[in-house]
């Protein structure tokens, strides 16, 4: 049976025939598969050559089928008449997508020919247009010279419209000089007693060189600013030698 070990007998005439301390045959370079990349590389010009050969032998029986199908479409698309009329017709068991198809397909080089002939006459009646009206311009040199004065004297009558409307005085709202004309300078300022309060009354009129604020304040109140000045001067000052010494 061939699962089952071999003689002794036999172990041994095979270890005698094969010898001792040989390589073994799987490793041997003659039995070494080369690899698919290379062997890809290596063969590269006969795989490219059997590739055209069935290419070649595919079209040609493409062609061999289709021969007369595609010599009648060629026909069709010559006839210039109506002959081909006959055949735009739905046959039967056709569907209106295929049907739709075939005429799109019969249609598509006259619906192109048409394109470009009407590409190439558009393109012609621009060409003519563009020389025609160069020709006019340089056999009517007189008439532009003409027209000259006529756009130098409309010119002329705007740029006096223009200077007349410039030399007018521009109307704007007239404001007084005494308005500020930043918020720092009202913040900034020192408050201004207009008007005494109303316990207060004045024993004589008030000179233009005294303020309002002169007849409120009594000779008390004064003398208490004037102390209170003083010490804030004072506590100012040793505060400064404090932070100067420190």
């Amino acid at each position: 049976m061939p699962h089952k070990r071999a003689k002794r007998s036999v172990r041994e005439k095979l270890r005698s025939d094969t010898g001792v301390d040989t390589a073994p045959e799987k490793r041997s370079l003659s039995k070494e598969e080369v690899p698919k990349s290379v062997s890809r590389i290596l063969n590269a010009a006969k795989i490219q050559q059997e590739w055209r050969a069935k290419h070649k032998r595919n079209s040609e029986d493409a062609e061999l089928e289709a021969g007369p199908a595609r010599k009648k479409q060629k026909r069709a698309s010559k006839s210039a008449d109506g002959s081909n009329a006959s055949d735009l017709r739905i046959k039967p068991g056709e569907s209106l997508a295929h049907f739709n198809r075939r005429v799109e397909n019969s249609m598509r080089g006259d619906v192109r020919t048409a394109m470009q002939t009407s590409s190439s006459v558009a393109r012609k009646v621009k060409k003519e247009e563009a020389i025609s009206k160069g020709k006019q311009s340089k056999s009517n040199p007189i008439q532009g010279k003409k027209t000259k004065p006529d756009s130098e004297d409309d010119a002329e009558e705007e740029g006096k419209s223009n200077q007349s409307t410039q030399s007018q005085p521009k109307e704007f709202t007239v404001l007084s000089t005494s308005t500020p004309r930043r918020l720092n300078d009202i913040v900034m300022a020192p408050p201004e007693i207009k008007k005494l309060p109303r316990g207060a009354k004045l024993k004589n009129q008030v000179s233009s060189s005294q303020s309002l604020k002169d007849g409120v304040l009594s000779m008390a109140q004064k003398a208490m600013l004037e102390e209170e000045r003083e010490r804030a001067i004072r506590l100012y000052r040793e505060m400064k030698q404090k932070n100067l010494g420190g």
